[in-house]
């Protein structure tokens, strides 16, 4: 802090010996109190470069990276003027030394339960070059680089939170794009959201279509990053197909739609590696790798004893249903039997009583005998 007494009306001047590094703007207020003026003086720096407008990120980069001098002194120095007379502040612009990406954890995490090795069924990945393999893999667990691995029910979605450390020291939660592959070359994944989904204006960035840019791959996670990245929100006057933004959305955020889906068909464990892609994000390449085991899935096994199960409920309720209708027609056949029974009764009782009473006499009119 630079403190003088004003008795000049001077003012406070500012130096930017490397203005094209950093930027800066000032803002002068006036202070009044215990009747002493004060003039305050605020200054706030920015970087205005934007990457991702620059023809070339890397070089684009390596100019906007260095160290600027700023310069504060009073417009009027004489003697009276109390040491010191002067500021001279350093500004380092670029990546901040020990920043690196976390992964945040459940807060409530299980015990790390990790294995030595893991097997890959040939169904469930590919080769660098695309081609299908003939044979399981069997992959070793790296527990220092990935950690404990998250673990996640594969009927829930799953998307990381990812957050900046300077050191041991949490900066923030990241907010900025980012993309993730599988290092393995896993492909039963997928993601839940599609580009429409998302809010896509036109078709964006996925991993086949860097690849098939790309040619022969010698790194899963080659060729998608900061350098190429192109966000599919901005306005075109082109006319996109409207089928073609029912692709998967391939790019998360902290706040977006898309998340990751696993299978329920099978548990296994899958090491990924975060990029962040947005250009602006940050002067530092952040890219962080970790493993997520899924459970829950419903194994072979378990779908047979399941349909066993409900096979034999099935086939119980049938038998009750057979042998209920059984019952009822047994029933029903007597109970219609009886009522033969009694109805031939009732008609044999009829019968005997027509036998047993007298048949009335023709009774003969006196004008009829008179008249014939």
């Amino acid at each position: 802090m630079l403190v003088f007494l004003d008795i000049h009306s001077g003012f406070l001047q500012m130096f930017n010996h490397n203005s094209t590094l950093v930027k800066s703007r000032a803002n002068s207020d006036i202070q009044y109190g215990r009747g002493v003026i004060a003039h305050n003086k605020s200054v706030t720096f920015y970087h205005h470069m934007d990457f991702y407008r620059s023809p070339n990120y890397t070089t684009a980069k390596k100019l906007a990276t260095g160290i600027s001098c700023f310069e504060l002194i009073p417009s009027n120095i004489n003697l009276i003027c109390p040491s010191p007379t002067q500021i001279v502040s350093y500004l380092s612009v670029g990546c901040p030394k020990g920043r690196h990406l976390v992964l945040k954890r459940p807060a409530a995490s299980e015990p790390c339960d990790t294995v030595d090795t893991y097997t890959i069924g040939k169904e469930h990945f590919l080769h660098l070059d695309g081609t299908s393999p003939t044979q399981d893999k069997v992959v070793h667990y790296d527990l220092v680089r990935l950690g404990c691995p998250v673990r996640v029910d594969s009927s829930h979605n799953f998307l990381p939170q990812l957050e900046l450390y300077d050191g041991e020291e949490f900066v923030r939660p990241v907010t900025g794009n980012f993309i993730l592959w599988e290092e393995q070359g896993r492909t039963d994944y997928s993601y839940n959201a599609t580009m429409k989904q998302a809010g896509c204006h036109k078709v964006a960035q996925t991993w086949s279509q860097i690849r098939d840019e790309q040619g022969m791959l010698t790194d899963w996670g080659q060729g998608w990053g900061p350098w190429n990245y192109r966000s599919c929100f901005e306005e075109t006057n082109t006319v996109i197909d409207s089928s073609l933004l029912q692709r998967p959305y391939q790019i998360l955020n902290s706040t977006g739609v898309s998340w990751l889906q696993f299978p329920n068909t099978h548990d296994s464990m899958y090491t990924f590696r975060a990029r962040i892609v947005d250009p602006n994000y940050s002067f530092c390449d952040l890219e962080i790798s970790f493993a997520v085991q899924t459970y829950g899935a419903q194994h072979p096994e378990d779908l047979t004893v399941t349909m066993i199960t409900v096979g034999g409920i099935m086939g119980a309720v049938l038998l009750g249903l057979l042998g209920s209708y059984f019952v009822y027609r047994k029933q029903t056949s007597q109970a219609f039997a009886t009522r033969m029974m009694l109805v031939k009764m009732l008609h044999k009782e009829d019968h005997s009583h027509q036998r047993e009473s007298p048949v009335p006499k023709k009774r003969t009119s006196v004008l009829g005998d008179i008249w014939s």
